[in-house]
């Protein structure tokens, strides 16, 4: 890909390597910089679930109360907690309670939150009377549970608006985020975001005119220029990337955006100073902040608590799998030894989170003089490198088992998009990512062993350009349809009818 910076020089985007910084040392600024070990909004996910426990306890409370320490069958009264529970929750949601803008404010948060608490319990009180109509003790038990849920709430809420206003103050929550312009526009939004407490972080900003920009905008850091801000948000936490530059730069902007669309962060963009001129409701339906607009390009697929069970997900099950798989590890490794010499595993680089490269294994099925860790000829039917055992395990699919090694140690996850060759060719002409423009989005998320793709029949060669398409399709509809459950539903799909196929050679 090649660009012009607004000098008129050009100079070609190469992501996937790195270049010694001449403009200045970077690597200085960078040990100064302090990143956020938790983020807004898993720290509002965390509040969620305190406020459930808050909920139940307060229930389990009310009835100790009612009836003056006597036995009390649980089991009785556990619909309607859960119903509380799940009442409580769509209310405060309803309510906007979980904005992290909303946990800066208390006086804000309290004057929302006890409408939102008494409509949960008035929702609570109309389950009761349905399912039972004639105990007389459930009046007495939803008052308490009323007057305790509410005290408990709000003074809950007045320790989490100050433990995290303080977090925030000393940078332990926080959204990192980096400029992309250093101009006029961006000097504005430095400004305004350095008046409000939102809990944004802006590590530094990034341009290419060095000499028509500051060297700091109000403590701001600048880091370097275009191709230094892939480097960093590369191989340090940046979650958000706010692009500052005039919207005359279309055809730049373009080149930039795609480029960004490989990096697990939350994309936007500041539309010149109409950013700053729009009403605070309309900028609260696009942006993350109250009081400018931000339009949002891309937003990170798996992030806040659902990185960690991603994480979770994969470590379990890829070491249970090995222990389950072991004995079947074992013969294909017998196999490959007795059947052709040289060593039993294959290592490959393979591109992955990021565009990073990293080792892949699998288990050797090509003679060893014709196994290039840099093959730059792809498999093809009947090819005769393969060895007839190594011929059994790829029609089976066995070959891919040692990567779980690689879910194991972090480069790949259990399911995602297949990790590809950087030199991948559609029909040994053109480059995967310039044949399909979002390729490079599968970039956000870890690759995998298996995929959507793969259970839905896109895997093996890509001798024409609609195999990619597809294949890319089905790897972004994953990215942004992400679950646990959908993970869980690909590896059965897998299981049942993913290792035999007829792409599989």
């Amino acid at each position: 890909m090649v660009m012009q910076n607004e000098e008129g020089k050009t100079g070609a985007l190469d992501l996937g390597s790195k270049r010694l910084f001449q403009d200045e040392d970077l690597s200085v600024v960078w040990r100064g910089i302090q990143f956020p070990r938790v983020s807004r909004w898993l720290y509002s996910q965390i509040i969620q679930n305190i406020d459930s426990v808050t909920v139940i306890i307060s229930a389990v409370l009310a009835l100790y109360i009612t009836f003056h320490g006597d036995y009390i069958d649980l089991k009785y009264y556990a619909a309607p907690i859960v119903v509380g529970v799940l009442f409580s929750r769509l209310m405060f949601e309803k309510f906007s309670l979980y904005i992290p803008e909303r946990l800066l404010s208390y006086s804000s948060t309290a004057r929302t939150l006890i409408p939102a608490w008494v409509m949960s319990c008035v929702a609570i009180a109309l389950v009761d009377r349905l399912s039972y109509p004639n105990d007389i003790t459930m009046p007495d038990w939803e008052a308490w549970w009323f007057g305790i849920g509410l005290v408990a709430l709000v003074g809950g809420r007045l320790v989490v608006t100050k433990h995290y206003q303080h977090n925030i103050k000393i940078g332990r929550v926080a959204q990192s985020l980096v400029l992309l312009g250093g101009g006029a526009l961006g000097m504005s939004f430095v400004q305004r975001l350095k008046g409000n407490h939102h809990g944004f972080r802006v590590l530094g900003f990034f341009d290419d005119r060095r000499e028509r920009v500051p060297t700091t905008i109000d403590g701001v850091p600048r880091l370097g220029g275009t191709r230094d801000l892939f480097t960093f948000i590369s191989d340090y936490h940046v979650d958000t990337v706010v692009i500052a530059l005039p919207m005359v730069a279309d055809k730049r902007l373009i080149e930039i955006i795609q480029a960004l669309r490989r990096f697990p962060v939350d994309l936007r963009i500041l539309p010149d100073f109409l950013a700053f001129e729009v009403s605070g409701s309309i900028a609260r339906q696009f942006s993350d902040l109250p009081d400018m607009l931000l339009l949002p390009i891309a937003n990170r697929p798996i992030a806040g608590i659902n990185t960690l069970l991603k994480e979770i997900e994969d470590k379990i099950l890829a070491l249970t799998a090995l222990l389950i798989l072991s004995p079947i590890l074992l013969a294909c490794a017998i196999g490959i030894k007795l059947t052709s010499p040289g060593p039993v595993f294959y290592r490959q680089p393979r591109q992955g989170f990021k565009g990073r490269e990293f080792m892949i294994y699998k288990f050797r099925t090509m003679h060893a003089s014709d196994s290039p860790a840099l093959a730059t000829k792809l498999t093809e039917r009947g090819d005769p490198r393969i060895f007839p055992f190594g011929a059994m395990l790829r029609k089976s699919s066995l070959d891919e088992l040692p990567q779980l090694l690689n879910v194991i140690l972090g480069d790949m996850s259990l399911v995602g998009p297949r990790p590809h060759l950087r030199a991948a060719r559609v029909g040994n002409s053109i480059q995967y990512d310039e044949a399909v423009a979002e390729y490079a989005a599968r970039h956000r998320v870890k690759p995998g062993i298996t995929g959507w793709a793969q259970v839905n029949g896109w895997r093996g060669p890509t001798e024409v350009l609609e195999q990619i398409q597809k294949r890319v399709e089905h790897d972004i509809y994953y990215i942004d349809n992400w679950s646990v459950t959908f993970d869980l539903w690909i590896m059965v799909l897998t299981i049942v009818r993913g290792f035999f196929h007829k792409n599989a050679f």
